[in-house]
């Protein structure tokens, strides 16, 4: 199977890209004929850093082999901030998206996964003129987004995507980009969030078979690309308390995991005092205040899907 383009992309928030604790294939030893001597049948490495593939490419004649490196375009360093407000007509979703200054390369394209049947969804972004406009698109409704950030069984969803219209509209390192909107019906919950360069990784149609066999881990989204826990429009108004409790749950022990959350925190102690409390039902009160930017989000999310009483962090949105 030949590759004609795969969009690298990463997604971090609030930390710095991360290489994935298992390596798909091997790290680049150092040398070439080291490289040769110690894997004698493989062709596609890894530098230390992660940003580039080292591929091997051993002439058909014989003779000496060479190396071809193709970079990964994955140095940014996003942060994604989320203000949801209610409104008569739904969910009014706000994104803030900024790359870091130690970032080497630009944020040209983001997206969130969301459920297929959330088709009361629009995507906007105002916008300053032409070259700083982004398009937003809700259209396509397969599932076939695997929400790798929570359990197997979460069911999968359906790619929104932002994409720069132009190398100019791209967010540079050490800037940020307010106004990607969201407005649906859904009830905010904890989802799967991806973002990138925008750049297309092109592969050479002249490798052998057996190099693009060991290209073959790049059909795997979840390793071409690097998932991060986010918020965005998951649940109709109907949707069971429990399914919504359960994802709750799970994205508070995936951002204490990841460092997002602090488990010891006075406020996320008592959302998950009440998520678990036996007597748990719509409508439990919060004494305790948010602090950090992540204990608001969640605020945000358990006031508006789970309806919790919480010191005001949550208004309302006036249309």
């Amino acid at each position: 199977m030949r590759y004609l383009r795969f969009v690298v992309v990463a997604f971090q928030c609030f930390a710095a890209a991360q290489q994935p604790s298992k390596l798909p294939v091997p790290l680049w030893p150092g040398s070439l004929s080291e490289a040769s001597q110690k894997y004698r049948d493989q062709y596609v490495f890894l530098n230390t850093l992660g940003s580039e593939l080292i591929v091997l490419l051993k002439p058909s004649g014989g003779g000496q082999p060479h190396i071809a490196t193709v970079p990964l375009h994955n140095q940014i360093r996003p942060t994604v901030l989320v203000e949801v407000a209610e409104g008569r007509e739904g969910y009014r979703y706000q994104y803030t998206l900024s790359n870091a200054r130690t970032a080497k390369e630009s944020i040209g394209s983001w997206y969130l996964i969301v459920p297929k049947e959330s088709f009361n969804l629009t995507m906007t972004h105002p916008g300053k003129g032409r070259d700083d406009f982004w398009l937003g698109s809700a259209a396509v409704n397969v599932a076939v987004a695997k929400q790798t950030e929570l359990s197997p069984e979460t069911p999968p969803g359906r790619y929104a995507p932002w994409f720069a219209r132009t190398i100019d509209a791209r967010i540079a390192p050490g800037a940020s980009l307010s106004g990607f909107q969201m407005h649906s019906d859904y009830r905010p919950g904890f989802t799967t969030g991806f973002v990138g360069t925008g750049d297309l990784l092109d592969l050479p149609q002249d490798w052998p078979d057996e190099v693009y066999k060991q290209l073959e881990f790049l059909e795997d989204r979840a390793i071409r690309e690097t998932p991060l826990l986010a918020v965005g429009p998951m649940f109709p108004e109907n949707a069971l308390v429990g399914e919504v409790s359960q994802n709750v749950k799970l994205g508070i022990q995936r951002w204490i995991k990841t460092g997002e959350l602090d488990r010891n925190a006075a406020f996320v102690q008592a959302v998950i005092r009440s998520l678990n409390s036996k007597d748990f039902g719509q409508g439990a009160q919060i004494a305790q205040t948010p602090k950090t930017s992540s204990e608001k989000t969640l605020a945000q999310v358990v006031h508006f899907s789970l309806r919790m009483s919480i010191p005001s962090q949550c208004r309302p949105w006036r249309q």
